[in-house]
């Protein structure tokens, strides 16, 4: 059985076990659910526990995960097999918790509980739409819709080979443009004006913020950056088409 929960949820505990056994299934089946931060964390913790089940993969490991998973011909295969390969070398964090804001009405805070790494990670898909935004922003000469941060990365890449037509795409990848950039921009014993420098430290940071959340991303969902380039790409037609629509309208 699972162990009490810190919270009680105003709830009695059969009722916040039925509660908790949909969630954790329909977390496990969909990989991403919306509930109040409160039920989230208290989420997280169950969906560990059956993670931790499946990664065991022995008989009593099944027995217990049988008492709190519904839905055993869906979650059973998912727990056991592609949840727990994914996870073999990961000792914890199987989950992650993003605030989304307040609910209307009672204006509950509300958050999304995913699971790290698959194809509904909101980091992930977050990350991609917006690569494939600046690359196509740049490859258009919308350099000036790009921050301060993003047209650094990008532009020092064109500045020894520019693009030929404005429609061409970057010939260096995205993905090795961001990994490439110095994070290290304010050499020492340079003198700088203060303004000049505070904004350097400002675009230092920004940069290493941009490189740590593509690392993340890369790590958590075992991939390549070249594997992250083909989706940039992919995403980067679906912009390319969804604009050529709205023109010939």
């Amino acid at each position: 059985m699972l162990s009490k929960p810190k919270s009680s949820l105003g709830k009695t505990w059969a009722y916040r076990l039925s509660m908790f056994r949909n969630m954790t299934t329909s977390l496990i089946k969909y990989g991403r659910i919306e509930t109040t931060v409160t039920k989230a964390k208290e989420l997280r913790r169950m969906v560990d526990k059956m993670i931790y089940f499946g990664k065991r993969g022995d008989a009593n490991a099944r027995i217990r995960a049988q008492k709190i998973l519904t839905e055993p011909k869906f979650t059973f295969p998912k727990v056991f097999g592609e949840l727990a390969e994914r996870y073999q070398d990961r000792t914890g964090g199987f989950t992650r918790m993003t605030r989304i804001g307040w609910r209307k009405g009672d204006h509950a805070p509300m958050a999304v509980v995913e699971l790290i790494g698959g194809e509904h990670d909101l980091r992930y898909q977050t990350l991609v739409r917006t690569l494939a935004r600046k690359q196509y922003d740049c490859a258009h000469g919308a350099q000036d819709a790009l921050s301060e941060s993003w047209n650094y990365i990008l532009n020092r890449t064109h500045s020894s080979e520019p693009p030929t037509t404005t429609a061409d795409t970057s010939p260096v990848s995205t993905v090795q443009a961001v990994l490439q950039c110095p994070t290290q921009l304010v050499v020492p014993d340079t003198r700088l004006a203060k303004q000049d420098f505070i904004q350097m430290k400002k675009l230092e940071r920004s940069i290493a913020n941009i490189k740590d959340e593509m690392t993340k991303v890369l790590r958590s969902q075992q991939m390549t950056p070249e594997q992250l380039q083909a989706k940039i790409d992919a995403q980067v037609e679906v912009l390319r088409t969804d604009t050529s629509a709205v023109t010939h309208e």
